[in-house]
């Protein structure tokens, strides 16, 4: 993943501790699972601030993307830990900077990579069908005045000759609102930032199947790496809200018709139920591999 000699032999003493990171994370041990992750940070934090003018600008970016990958997991603690408190609308907005940070790695990555980036990637796709956001919020704006973070010259100016989202000797060039004017707000199915959403309590019952996985954890049925994916299914049951009576009966609505030429359709609903399928996995292969 990295195309650097030098940043390759500063991660590989590193991958001892972050699989112990990616241990505890696994027992639920969060707090030490982040200490862990925040000492490598530190190192890597050390390692960056070494590089010289004569080192090359691959060097640089490998040590963005190194810092990036600790990141992801410091992330991906925090959205277990949210699930766990039952923090569920916070657990959304974590959930999309886990896969926000993916698409930083893979953008300034090549294959082959880590399995356990591709690991992490399908789960927060299945994750996502758990939670009741449909519909999302966009706001539009039209830039009057915006210029680039690396040289500060108008982003779509003749001076400037960076992409946005590209590295420049470990520093992501982006652009800088200056002024803007908003345009729009819009209801949409799929922008590319999902965290404007319907605010909901935790204890709505929009998040009972991000509820029956937080039980799954903590009963030890489940462990966070070893989700797998969801099974959706149809099951028919009774209307508890209907009254049963006989086929011929008058309908007890009122209607003054017999019930079965009546009510007798609504005597059942088919309700949808999610069955949440663990993985078994080794963490060891699936880190480095």
């Amino acid at each position: 993943m990295f195309v650097t000699k030098g940043c390759n032999e500063f991660a590989k003493p590193l991958y001892g501790q972050i699989l112990t990171a990616l241990t505890l994370i696994q027992q639920l041990e969060f707090d030490k699972a982040e200490g862990t992750l925040k000492e490598i940070q530190q190192k890597i934090t050390k390692f960056r601030s070494g590089f010289t003018v004569i080192d090359v600008d691959e060097l640089y970016n490998d040590g963005f993307v190194l810092s990036q990958l600790i990141q992801l997991f410091l992330d991906y603690t925090s959205y277990w830990r949210l699930i766990l408190n039952s923090n569920f609308p916070e657990s959304w907005s974590a959930l999309q900077d886990v896969q926000d940070r993916l698409r930083s790695i893979y953008r300034n990555t090549e294959e082959p990579r880590m399995n356990i980036l591709r690991h992490i990637e399908n789960q927060c796709g299945q994750l996502e069908q758990l939670y009741p956001y449909k519909i999302f919020f966009s706001s539009g704006f039209v830039e009057k005045e915006a210029i680039c973070s690396i040289c500060g010259n108008p982003i779509n100016g003749f001076e400037c000759e960076h992409i946005k989202g590209k590295l420049y000797r470990g520093v992501p060039a982006y652009s800088i609102i200056k002024k803007a004017e908003l345009s729009e707000v819009s209801m949409v199915l799929n922008p590319s930032d999902k965290r404007c959403t319907v605010q909901l309590l935790n204890t709505s019952e929009k998040f009972n199947g991000v509820g029956y996985l937080a039980n799954g954890i903590k009963n030890a049925d489940l462990e966070p790496l070893s989700f797998g994916h969801l099974n959706f299914y149809k099951i028919r049951k009774l209307n508890q809200d209907m009254s049963i009576v006989g086929r011929n009966v008058l309908c007890p609505c009122g209607s003054g018709k017999k019930y079965k030429k009546c009510c007798l359709s609504k005597a059942y609903i088919e309700t949808t139920h999610v069955e949440i399928v663990p993985e078994k996995i080794n963490l060891e292969r699936l880190f480095h591999d």
